[in-house]
């Protein structure tokens, strides 16, 4: 019984190590600060989920955080031409990435 017991333990390790990254598990993890995990996992978030404009508005986030802003412009185009009201995510969440980009070069600038 307790072989049983220790090998299924092993399977359902192995299909949760096995299972694919979601939107949720990235904004998780850069949540808790592994932002380098994050931007590992976003690739393949994107790839699965091309037609997702939470996926390409938080790869948008993520790459602000590593000031590739001309990247996460593209990003947030993207998820703004699959969504163009981005409606899965919150209007001020929008609002602030949005300015922050807008605002960026003249930042930088200062």
């Amino acid at each position: 019984m307790r072989k049983i017991v220790f090998i299924l333990s092993l399977l359902i390790s192995f299909n949760t190590l096995a299972a694919e990254p979601t939107v949720h598990d990235v904004y998780e993890v850069a949540v808790s600060g592994d932002m380098d995990k994050a931007n590992l996992m976003m690739p393949e978030v994107i790839s699965n989920h091309p037609d997702s404009a939470k996926a390409h508005y938080i790869f948008a986030q993520l790459l602000v955080k590593q000031e590739k802003i001309d990247l996460a412009k593209s990003e947030l185009a993207k998820a703004e031409e699959i969504d163009p009201k981005l409606s899965d995510i919150q209007e001020e969440s929008v609002k602030e990435l949005k300015e922050y980009l807008n605002n960026y070069h003249s930042k930088s600038a200062n």
